[in-house]
């Protein structure tokens, strides 16, 4: 489908209520093994106010659901994690307030590659976009919502084998599209570890020092991903293996990266 349908259909919003009402009910107790509950992963809110609308109604759907999964007044201490539907921090302030709402959390994905703006950046660009996040992610997070930047990756390239969707290109290379600019080579800048130069991983170990000082300004971080079939570049694990991700995440070599 070239649009989404979620929201288009009642008995689809209804389906996936009561999965999570499953869930939240299976794990209700066990908040030492699921702390966090995300009830949906990146809403469309980019196709407009009636994705939004019913995106909203969803998050409040969600909180009774994870929140008092045991029937009564009782309360889980599962943590509900809404996402910012592609939406601005400042769009969700005053959603969801504290003390009328507890254990809620904002979800907030930053990546540099999904568009012609972010991939054309020098390594200087994207490291002075990647430290410009330090602002509106303190301020949400202090006065709004515990902030979580729920995914990055320290790449900066779109070149990663359908990473666009499958049989889709790069920007980066030029061939997402017929006459789509081209900004570099893929090669060598995807792919397995060791076909990496070391300039390219020093780069790596920088964007991501970058972005974990910065996200660290708010409530954490969690990188995607952990393990890759075939782009390294995206793997925490290739990454602890190959030295641009430190063993101790809280070890710095360029603390002040982001001056």
């Amino acid at each position: 489908m070239s649009t989404p349908r979620w929201q288009t259909s009642q008995a689809n919003i209804d389906r996936t209520n009561k999965v999570l009402k499953s869930i939240a009910y299976e794990f209700r107790d066990r908040s030492n093994v699921v702390s966090v509950i995300a009830p949906l992963n990146s809403p469309a809110g980019y196709y407009g106010q009636p994705m939004l609308d019913v995106v909203k109604k969803y998050w409040y759907d969600s909180y009774g659901n994870i929140r008092f999964p045991f029937g009564t007044d009782q309360k889980s201490k599962t943590l509900v994690l809404i996402n910012d539907a592609f939406q601005p921090l400042t769009y969700w302030n005053g959603f969801m307030p504290y003390p009328k709402w507890e254990n809620v959390a904002m979800d907030t994905h930053i990546y540099q590659m999904f568009s012609d703006e972010g991939v054309s950046r020098n390594d200087k660009g994207h490291i002075q976009s990647a430290c410009a996040n330090a602002g509106p992610l303190t301020d949400f997070n202090r006065k709004q919502l515990w902030t979580i930047v729920g995914e990055w990756t320290p790449v900066m390239t779109d070149c990663a084998k359908y990473l666009n969707g499958r049989g889709v290109g790069s920007r980066y290379d030029g061939t997402y599209s017929p006459g789509h600019p081209v900004y570099g080579s893929c090669a060598q800048l995807t792919g397995p570890a060791s076909s990496f130069s070391q300039q390219y991983k020093d780069f790596l170990r920088r964007t991501w020092e970058a972005q974990v000082i910065t996200f660290e300004k708010a409530s954490g971080w969690i990188q995607w991903t952990w393990k890759t079939e075939s782009a390294d570049e995206w793997s925490y694990s290739a990454g602890l293996q190959h030295g641009w991700i430190p063993k101790d995440p809280t070890e710095r070599i360029h603390p002040n990266i982001c001056g």
